[in-house]
């Protein structure tokens, strides 16, 4: 399922206090996913373009070894730790970790889920309709947020 950040806070820049930042990172295949981002600076103009060049340039450089530095860290010769925090891209170094140790997804077809995995059973039963209503070039459910909705629990 595509998963998708929104964060309002500060960054690792020492140009930038705080920032409004949308992250999208949608499945490619069982392995494999692209990484979006969209990102609010606090500035415009010529600064804007340079801060945006200067970045640019910082995240290929960072990503060239961002692959290298996640199979250290999965082989055990590397600890997250000794990686620099101030890497523009070290939440996707995190994320990276995360996603590649859980390998690639299972063949859940002969999978037997029982009484507490109804929630799994629910998303998957949701996102498998929706994904049949966007083939079939039906509505996909509208999703509505009320802010007076609120959580309830089962009683224990």
């Amino acid at each position: 399922m595509p998963n998708i950040n929104y964060l309002n806070g500060q960054v690792v820049d020492p140009e930038i206090k705080r920032a409004d930042v949308l992250v999208f990172k949608v499945p490619v295949d069982d392995e494999r996913h692209i990484h979006f981002e969209v990102r609010s600076i606090p500035f415009t103009g010529e600064r804007a373009r340079e801060w945006l060049q200067r970045r640019r340039e910082k995240r290929a450089r960072e990503a060239a070894n961002r692959a290298a530095l996640v199979e250290e860290v999965l082989r055990g010769k590397l600890h997250l730790n000794d990686i620099d925090p101030n890497r523009t891209d070290y939440v996707m170094v995190e994320d990276e970790i995360a996603q590649t140790g859980q390998g690639k997804i299972p063949d859940r077809k002969h999978e037997h889920l029982g009484g507490s995995d109804t929630g799994v059973i629910l998303l998957r039963k949701i996102w498998e309709r929706e994904l049949r209503a966007l083939e079939e070039g039906q509505p996909t459910k509208q999703w509505i947020y009320r802010p007076d909705m609120t959580p309830t629990y089962p009683d224990s």
